[in-house]
């Protein structure tokens, strides 16, 4: 996780040098693996809290003014600075903890290249479960294919670059096939 402030931010602390402490919780905090605060800069609140699934963090201030000054000086260009808090992993529940479930066949012949993108909506990896939108699959196919049949939904082959590009609007429980 990295933190951005735009490089006025050394302005506004030189002019207030005591600012209010920056504070973030992460929920389901039990997905995450390999959890590495910045020790420089983030604290963690190992008291019980209400929601054990919840840990709070707050950033160590000081040090922080400290480290965007010297970032400042090293960069005095730059128009923001990235600051690294905290690194993870995330702790894969496999296919329930996708929204979109990907399946792709292919088989190659001399004359013909026969390719099979299966999908399946996943909602319930959603707290609130929502339409995917915007969705594209971007498939590099060489050897030397010249057109495209039989192609469900449609999609776009570009020649030149060689690739076929499906494009669907919307991914949801409500999509033809219960987003399948």
């Amino acid at each position: 996780m990295v933190l951005s402030f735009p490089a006025g931010i050394t302005r506004h602390f030189a002019n207030n040098p005591s600012p209010a402490v920056l504070t973030f919780s992460i929920t389901h905090y039990s997905w995450l693996e390999h959890v590495l605060p910045n020790p420089q800069l983030l604290c963690c609140d190992t008291a019980t809290t209400p929601n054990p699934d919840c840990k709070t963090f707050w950033v160590n201030m000081p040090n922080l003014i400290t480290h965007l000054k010297k970032v400042a000086e090293q960069k005095p260009q730059a128009t923001y600075y990235n600051v690294d808090m905290l690194k993870y992993q995330v702790s894969a529940r496999g296919l329930t903890s996708t929204p979109l479930n990907l399946a792709a066949s292919w088989r190659c012949e001399p004359t013909s290249t026969d390719l099979r993108i299966d999908y399946k909506y996943n909602g319930g990896s959603m707290t609130t479960p929502v339409a995917l939108n915007n969705v594209q699959f971007l498939i590099p196919v060489d050897g030397g294919v010249t057109k495209l049949l039989a192609v469900l939904p449609p999609a776009a082959w570009n020649a030149e670059q060689q690739r076929i590009l499906w494009k669907i609007p919307d991914i949801s429980q409500k999509s033809e096939n219960g987003g399948k």
